[in-house]
């Protein structure tokens, strides 16, 4: 049976949904690279889980500010831009695909703007490294998270709250 669920319940089961899928998705890929690839985790976890979770709360706030792209920029009919090009600087500029070092320093540049590039440095340093929470350079990367976090978390929230608004006051919010 179907119960109505309000918009707060419904977006905080999505993000959680999410966090938790990452999590899962953090344990596979270090379950392959330890059993497939031999690579040894001597590493701290924990200090890998937590730039984890920081990164996705931040990158809640980001998708709630990307989602609002929608309602100013009208783009029903095609993808969220914000979310696009978003996609294409994290997989180049922040480490997905090879490590940020490699680059030259003027596009290294940008991938300091993007949360992505912090929480995969103290991924791989505490997973690879073995560097813990105590680690100065690993402290520095969550504090850099939760500055994100404080930033784009009560930004996403309330760029949500005027899209609905606007929405509503628009007559609009039944065609999204």
């Amino acid at each position: 049976m179907t119960e109505p669920v309000g918009l707060k319940a419904y977006s905080l089961a999505t993000m959680i949904q999410r966090l938790l899928g990452a999590i899962v998705n953090l344990v596979i890929y270090v379950v392959v690279g330890v059993v497939v690839f031999g690579i040894d985790m001597r590493g701290d976890l924990f200090a890998a889980l937590v730039p984890l979770v920081l990164v996705c709360v931040a990158l809640v706030g980001m998708g709630m500010i990307g989602a609002c792209s929608y309602v100013y920029l009208n783009v029903r009919d095609w993808s969220n831009p914000l979310m696009w090009i978003s996609g294409i600087l994290v997989g180049i500029f922040s480490g997905v695909y090879f490590p940020p070092d490699i680059l030259p320093q003027p596009i290294r540049s940008i991938g300091l703007i993007l949360p992505q590039t912090y929480a995969l440095e103290a991924g791989r340093l505490a997973l690879i490294g073995g560097y813990g929470l105590a680690e100065p350079i690993i402290q520095r990367d969550i504090i850099i998270l939760l500055l994100y976090t404080a930033i784009f978390l009560p930004t996403g929230m309330l760029a949500i709250r005027r899209a609905f608004r606007k929405l509503e006051r628009e007559g609009f919010l039944s065609q999204w």
